[in-house]
């Protein structure tokens, strides 16, 4: 081939536009595959600060007793030394919120609100930059991602009745709710079966599912696929659905999370029931022909195999706290329920008549079922045989002395709704669930008493 030939030959030119196509695909998709792991890492940030901000703000106006209590929230979730410095002492800010201007006056005495800044980023010495998995192969350094939420520790402007705005939110259309599960989102059988719609922040949750089991309800998440847990639905098609993408969902069922359990914390015990032995509230009667809000703490008995029998009015609103340690942060101790054990309403009572307030949860067989539960179990399409019974609205936090994680339940039978922020947990070996809709929405209502007791936290920025 002559000189000019060779020039003037086109020979070979797919090779060159196909290996500069092939970088162009590469560096399209590990912009996607990044992109999308970014957000999954600041949707955990926003996470973790948020539960930081709510915890330092029930310690207000102690703005040094916040300081450490937010620090201990965020180390937790991130030890320092795997992830590097996320937030320090420094990032806490307090000061008075001023809710028409959305501004933190941080010169005022007596703070009632917590602003924190965590982050994802080696700038300052922070060094907690998450790199890219494939972008940086080209040399595309990562993003620096952040959180910024306010938390606002709120005054109650009087005392507390029935009646008023729901104190769950829209958590009691709902069997389940699982707010995290990073660690493991286990649903599996075997199972006498679920009763009740889920909710579930698709973005945090491992789910993993195995075996089969009746499921009817419809399971909402934010994410576009449920991993694991679309067995369940393949397993049940005429009784089983799904709602995908459904961010603002989850992110209201969240906050109305979140807002619960700061303002049960923040309540008045009520004379009489503080530091109580779950033992002995069995055989417990108050019905007078009034409602009333009964604020119980419960510090021991977290153990029971045996049914507790509570009487009350339709009214009567009863709010479980069980808390081993109060003087730390986080629901201390795990409730475990067998043979048979669990509250068992009476009187005028239903499900609907119990809030409880636990870090974990716990169960085994043995015994049988109440009797008084039965008529709500009778949706299941199996029979329950005693185990433990979870009665009523149950939120839980995750036992912060186990890394906020919830162990694996056997013969659990949740009569009511389970609502958790747990990392870890495991539904298995003939766990059920039944949705109990309130006749109306637990709540709390202002009243002529005490103005100055603090009613609950409040999340107002990220």
């Amino acid at each position: 081939m002559t000189l000019n030939k060779f020039i003037a030959s086109q020979s070979g030119w797919a090779t060159p536009f196909a290996l500069y196509f092939t970088l162009f695909l590469l560096v399209l998709g590990g912009l996607a595959v990044d992109t999308s792991r970014a957000y999954h890492q600041r949707t955990i940030l926003m996470a973790a600060a948020d539960s930081a901000v709510l915890a330092a703000a029930q310690e207000l106006p102690d703005a040094a007793a916040a300081r450490a209590v937010g620090l201990q929230y965020i180390e937790t979730f991130f030890p320092p030394g795997r992830y590097g410095t996320v937030a320090t002492a420094d990032d806490f800010v307090f000061g008075r919120w001023d809710p028409e201007t959305g501004i933190l006056d941080t010169e005022a005495e007596m703070p009632d609100a917590v602003a924190l800044h965590a982050r994802f980023s080696n700038a300052d010495g922070y060094g907690s930059l998450r790199p890219h998995f494939i972008l940086s192969m080209f040399g595309i350094a990562d993003w620096d991602l952040s959180a910024r939420p306010v938390a606002l520790k709120m005054a109650d402007p009087g005392g507390l009745c029935t009646g008023g705005e729901a104190l769950l939110g829209r958590l009691t259309d709902y069997l389940f709710f699982i707010g995290d599960g990073r660690n493991d989102a286990n649903w599996q059988a075997s199972s006498p079966g679920y009763a009740g719609d889920v909710a579930v922040n698709g973005l945090l949750a491992e789910e993993r599912s195995s075996g089969n089991f009746s499921y009817r309800g419809t399971i909402t998440t934010n994410a576009t696929d449920l991993g694991g847990w679309n067995r369940i639905l393949n397993n049940n098609p005429s009784t089983a659905d799904v709602h995908f993408g459904q961010t603002d969902t989850i992110a209201a069922l969240q906050q109305d999370f979140d807002a619960a359990v700061a303002t049960i914390l923040a309540l008045e015990v009520t004379p009489g029931f503080s530091d109580m032995d779950a033992r002995d509230l069995d055989g417990l009667d108050v019905m007078d022909g009034e409602g009333k809000v009964y604020v119980i703490d419960i510090s021991a008995g977290f153990s029971s195999s045996r049914p507790t029998y509570i009487y009350g009015d339709a009214d009567d609103l009863f709010i479980l706290r069980w808390d081993s340690d109060d003087k730390k942060p986080g629901q201390d101790g795990t409730v475990k329920l067998s043979g048979g054990g669990g509250i068992v309403p009476l009187g005028d009572l239903t499900p609907a008549s119990f809030i409880h307030l636990a870090g974990a949860l716990d169960s085994s067989g043995g015994g049988s079922t109440p009797a008084a539960l039965a008529p709500y179990l009778a949706e299941l399409p199996e029979t329950v045989n005693g185990g433990g019974f979870f009665t009523g609205y149950w939120l839980t936090t995750g036992d912060p002395g186990k890394s906020f994680e919830n162990g694996s339940f056997s013969r659990a039978t949740f009569v009511g709704g389970w609502y958790t922020g747990a990392r870890k947990f495991s539904m298995t070996s003939g766990t059920a669930g039944v949705h109990v809709v309130p006749a109306r929405p637990p709540a709390l209502e202002p009243c002529e008493r005490d103005t100055t007791r603090i009613a609950g936290i409040s999340r107002l920025l990220n």
